[in-house]
């Protein structure tokens, strides 16, 4: 299994190396490698290999992966109705205008982690960085097969962007277009955003901070 992540991991490198002219650390393959071994092994021998929620949060076995993923003590799961998704988001930046990243965390109603994200994008204010965190996760859930069975509950913990999203009449004008095609993907979709503390959004508010400098996003699904 650990040679078929690695010869995998390195075929779609060398293909993005290619064809999009991408600049991949070693480093950062070997990370994804040994998350790939983990996700694999415990789709097949659950009693064998830890979850990825385990490790991502907990740091049960393959500490290296804390690249993206720093030891956090696991939050207390309220389990949710059959067919409610829940994505975690973050947006940041360094400075009040910089360098920026987003990241998130997708679950399902047993808390399985589903997908997680983290990218750069670009250099812009914290404000847009939220946002596009939103965005993001639209693009995931509306790619996704669960979009017309699935309720999507986003949490965030950015008291103005909970507040824009619900009040777009009411936000900054320069940001009324970004929100306003936030609202337009999310339109006929069965979706709520609400507010929730830092403490609860670490791991978001991890992926958004290591997005800044990953050269190349990461989006990685872990359950079909």
């Amino acid at each position: 299994m650990i040679f078929f992540s690695v010869v995998w991991t390195i075929w779609l490198s060398r293909n993005e190396i290619v064809f999009r002219n991408v600049s991949i650390e070693v480093d950062h393959m070997l990370q994804l490698s040994l998350l790939r071994v983990c996700r694999w092994g415990s789709t097949k021998w659950a009693t064998m290999f830890p979850s990825l929620s385990n490790i991502m949060v907990r740091g049960e076995a393959l500490k290296s992966v804390s690249f993206l993923f720093p030891l956090y003590p696991p939050s207390k799961w309220i389990s949710l109705e059959l067919e409610v998704l829940k994505f975690n988001i973050d947006g940041v930046v360094s400075g009040s205008f910089g360098p920026a990243g987003i990241g998130g965390v997708l679950k399902n109603h047993e808390g399985k982690m589903l997908c997680y994200f983290s990218k750069n994008v670009g250099i812009i204010d914290a404000l847009t960085a939220k946002l596009l965190a939103i965005k993001e996760t639209g693009i995931l859930f509306k790619s996704s097969k669960r979009v017309q069975s699935h309720r999507l509950l986003v949490e965030y913990d950015s008291n103005n962007v909970v507040h824009y999203i619900k009040n777009a009449h009411l936000s900054p004008v320069s940001f009324r277009g970004i929100i306003d095609n936030i609202l337009a993907m999310f339109e006929g979709l069965d979706w709520q955003v609400f507010l929730i503390s830092r403490e609860q959004n670490t791991l978001a508010d991890n992926l958004a901070k290591k997005g800044i400098s990953i050269i190349r996003g990461i989006t990685e699904y872990l359950l079909d």
